[in-house]
């Protein structure tokens, strides 16, 4: 599941975000670019993603850890009902604070 209801309506500003941001690689920013596109329902996972790309399930779950270390996501793993196996991803994707700080300073003025 893929969840933007933190950033619904400002796509754009959260675009620009991630684009300005420094510390992410034009790799993880296109991922992000992935999920603004997908739907909501729609379930993720690393290793099906990685059968459509030339990057591996372990370089794109590295690019998954980028972006929430910076504070654009936050992402977990799904187990199935056992709690055995990962049967796919929950990601939410979240205005970074920084983020949030320099839009609010803005709209104060």
């Amino acid at each position: 599941m893929i969840n933007k209801e933190e950033i619904n309506g400002r796509y754009l500003e959260y675009v620009e975000a991630v684009c300005g941001c420094s510390r992410l690689k034009l790799s993880d920013k296109g991922l992000l670019l992935v999920l603004l596109g997908a739907s909501e329902e729609s379930s993720f996972s690393s290793k099906r993603h990685a059968e459509n790309a030339p990057e591996s399930p372990a370089t794109i779950a590295r690019s998954l850890r980028r972006l929430e270390n910076n504070g654009f996501l936050k992402w977990s793993l799904v187990k199935d009902s056992r709690g055995a196996k990962i049967i796919g991803s929950e990601i939410v994707l979240v205005a970074p604070e920084k983020w949030v700080a320099e839009r609010s300073e803005k709209n104060d003025l």
